[in-house]
């Protein structure tokens, strides 16, 4: 089975340098603007799409699909980052975060943002052939989780970038 994971377009957080975790926030519009772009150019083959549920995702996801047929799953959602979100984001926060060494109150550890993804992923080889081809629209920390998963490492997803998975 083939994902093509792409992270959503560009926030107002993303260009204030905000934490957003499962902040519901919104495509800037200069986002907007460049998600549409994409749509156009964007022409690789999929059989079915998912999406997180968050606005920004969802978004994406409608306007690359031309509101085709999407199918929202929570375990897509960001990780949660408790009262980190709607902070300025440092290399620091983000590394202790990522590491382990702190998690802030009310968030989810890396293990359980692993862990979700696992689950989301079981599913889809239960009930999709290996053959398919599955478009994910979701949030870097979905996507670098599921690149520790199967490639043992992760980077940095920017908006709107597409990566590819065979699992």
């Amino acid at each position: 089975m083939k994902l093509l994971l792409i992270r959503h377009g560009r926030t107002e957080f993303n260009e204030r340098g905000l934490i957003q975790g499962q902040y519901d926030t919104k495509l800037s519009d200069y986002g907007l603007v460049k998600t549409s772009e994409f749509s156009k150019i964007f022409n690789m083959h999929y059989d079915y799409c998912y999406s997180s549920p968050l606005t920004r995702a969802k978004v994406t996801a409608e306007i690359i699909t031309n509101y085709g047929n999407i199918i929202y799953d929570d375990r897509l959602m960001e990780a949660s980052f408790g009262e980190m979100e709607q902070t300025e984001v440092t290399e620091e926060k983000i590394m202790n975060f990522v590491t382990g060494k702190y998690v802030p109150k009310g968030a989810e550890t890396r293990e359980d943002v692993v862990r979700r993804v696992k689950s989301f992923i079981k599913d889809l080889k239960s009930n999709h052939k290996s053959s398919d081809t599955i478009l994910i629209v979701t949030h870097g920390g979905v996507i670098r989780a599921l690149q520790e998963i199967y490639n043992n490492k992760s980077h940095e997803i920017k908006n709107l970038e597409v990566f590819e998975l065979d699992i």
